[in-house]
């Protein structure tokens, strides 16, 4: 029988970053029927939008046929988890064996082909009434809903068969494109800065302004780094019977990484977007949820919002450190192991003990995840510098993502380094 052949990790790498190339092409391809000026005008006037422009690698404000690219399917995921909540059943295939996984992934997969079903539907009839559409027909919009959640479909698919054939590529295929996407976002960001930074009149506070945005930029990404790589070593000691010794469980300070951002961003951006498409964008509530109304001397109350977006962060993960981390788990494989955690009962204790500091981890780095995704908002408020409304969110995807591939390249590499000695 013929066995698959694994690759070398920089082989694996030459593939991953090969088909993330390849699919940026189709970023610059046209949808037909639309007018492409219309939406870089929106877009300028409305920061809210950024987040979702970010992740769909400027797709949206180009109009391209990947307009919507892996936003459906981020959504998908964060509504299934959620319904986790709801449905016990769903929860249980969440933590089960790996064909109930894989039924989760398919049927996150369906709702994310309707979720682009959706978006593209009400894109094209609330921005087609607006001028979008260069002819506003039923059928234009029928191509267009049509095209855009094709290529959602197949970008969604794309991603998932990276993350599923690990012999051929590596990391996970939908963050990867996700962070490609922001990373191809940001030229025409930094362009935007440099032209408001341009039009202010005044030499001294254009100098002021420019030396605040650059140590901004870099302290966010030094700091976001920093804390993608914080963890916490718990002391496991190990019985004579097992060979004696000492090892640790690291625990990361931000475990849930960038999927609680992700998932406040999107339940914020959601509400937003469709107010927009009906042209209600100034009711309270929406200016409330509204990052671009933040921080707004002006109007002082709809900073409230920042609170809400912290509390969504916090919320969600620890819910998701709930699914990622199963201290019972854990705590079983310790003492299957003869190991013990130094002052620690086995057992109970231990399942008690590492939920203790899993909660504070988890508080400490909600936080944390916080301070970086509001900074640029209070900037961009300050200086009305509306392009930095999502460089928070999109420094903590990039790094995340970034720095999660190049650990997996690193100990593959190391493996095969292992492997080789042994034999």
């Amino acid at each position: 029988m013929r066995t698959k052949k694994n690759y070398s990790a920089y082989r694996k790498l030459f593939h991953t970053i090969l088909v993330l190339l390849i699919l940026r092409v189709f970023y610059s391809i046209p949808t037909p029927g639309v007018n492409t000026g219309y939406f870089k005008t929106f877009l300028e006037l409305n920061a809210s939008f950024s987040f979702i422009n970010a992740i769909t690698g400027s797709g949206l404000s180009d109009l391209s046929i990947m307009a919507l690219s892996v936003g459906p399917y981020i959504t998908a995921s964060i509504l299934v988890q959620l319904f986790g909540i709801l449905i016990p059943k769903l929860a249980e295939m969440q933590n089960g064996m790996q064909d109930e996984r894989d039924r989760i992934e398919k049927l996150t997969f369906i709702v994310g082909i309707i979720m682009a079903v959706l978006q593209s539907v009400l894109m094209a009839i609330g921005f087609g009434k607006k001028g979008l559409l260069i002819d506003y027909k039923w059928y234009w919009i029928c191509c267009i809903t049509a095209i855009w959640t094709f290529t959602s479909a197949m970008v969604a698919f794309i991603g998932k068969k990276m993350s599923d054939m690990k012999n051929y590529f590596i990391g996970n295929g939908v963050s990867l494109i996700l962070t490609a996407n922001i990373i191809a976002s940001y030229p025409s960001d930094i362009k935007s800065i440099i032209r408001l930074i341009a039009s202010v009149k005044d030499d001294q506070k254009k100098i002021i302004i420019s030396i605040v945005v650059i140590t901004a930029i870099v302290i966010l990404f030094m700091f976001t780094y920093f804390i993608n790589g914080c963890e916490k070593q718990i002391k496991i000691v190990y019985s004579n019977k097992t060979g004696g010794g000492e090892g640790t469980i690291p625990i990361k300070l931000c475990t849930g990484g960038v999927v609680p951002v992700i998932f406040a961003s999107s339940i914020m951006a959601f509400p937003v977007t469709i107010a927009s498409l009906i042209g209600k964008e100034n009711i309270p509530f929406i200016k409330l949820i509204n990052t671009a109304c933040w921080f707004d001397p002006k109007s002082p109350i709809y900073s409230f919002g920042a609170f809400i977006y912290l509390l969504l962060i916090i919320m969600y993960s620890y819910f998701y450190t709930n699914i990622t981390f199963n201290a019972s788990e854990v705590a079983h494989s310790i003492q299957k192991s003869d190991g013990i955690i130094p002052g620690i009962r086995s057992g109970q204790n231990t399942v008690a003990y590492l939920k203790r500091q899993m909660k504070s981890l988890i508080f400490i780095g909600a936080i944390c995840m916080s301070i970086i995704a509001m900074v640029p908002i209070f900037i961009s408020a300050h200086y009305g510098l509306s392009r930095l409304s999502f460089l928070g969110t999109s420094v903590i995807i990039t790094v995340s993502v970034i720095t999660d591939t190049k650990n997996q390249v690193l100990s593959q590499r190391r493996s095969k380094k292992y492997i080789a000695k042994a034999v």
